[in-house]
């Protein structure tokens, strides 16, 4: 598997700068993909005054929202932690490729037969399965 990244602010940067970047994205996406369900969880029970809500349930929900996430961005960086050990057989296979344009600054790359890349897919996939069905109800 392969990232391919060319963005103005990451030309001739180092790889760690790379997975920084790329660590807080993983975080806000995930963050935000599982809080908004529980908003909306919280708003619904609160506007049909199912049940009164205490604020500590609230914030335990997002705890845990924000734990999930911490946690998904670990298995990312689990992933992608060789990556720099990768990258030279990653160009030499680009190179070959005719569609490559040289243009591209920064590569993360991993194996796909590694135990913490199935573990970070198989998460990534329940978790947006899990937030589905209150993205769908607030269309």
């Amino acid at each position: 598997m392969i990232y391919l990244i060319n963005a103005p602010f990451l030309e001739k940067e180092t790889h760690q700068f790379v997975m920084v970047t790329s660590i807080f994205w993983v975080f806000s996406l995930t963050f935000y993909v599982l809080a908004v369900p529980v908003q909306f969880v919280y708003r619904y029970i609160q506007i049909r005054q199912i049940k009164d809500v205490p604020k500590r349930v609230h914030a335990s929900m997002l705890f845990v929202v924000l734990v999930c996430s911490f946690f998904l961005c670990f298995l990312y960086y689990m992933v992608f932690r060789n990556s720099e050990l990768i990258d030279a057989e990653t160009a030499e296979m680009l190179v070959t490729d005719p569609v490559y344009m040289n243009e591209i600054d920064s590569i993360m790359s991993t194996k796909l037969e590694g135990f913490w890349f199935h573990l970070y897919n198989t998460l990534s996939i329940c978790f947006t399965l899990l937030s589905l069905p209150s993205f769908v109800y607030q269309v």
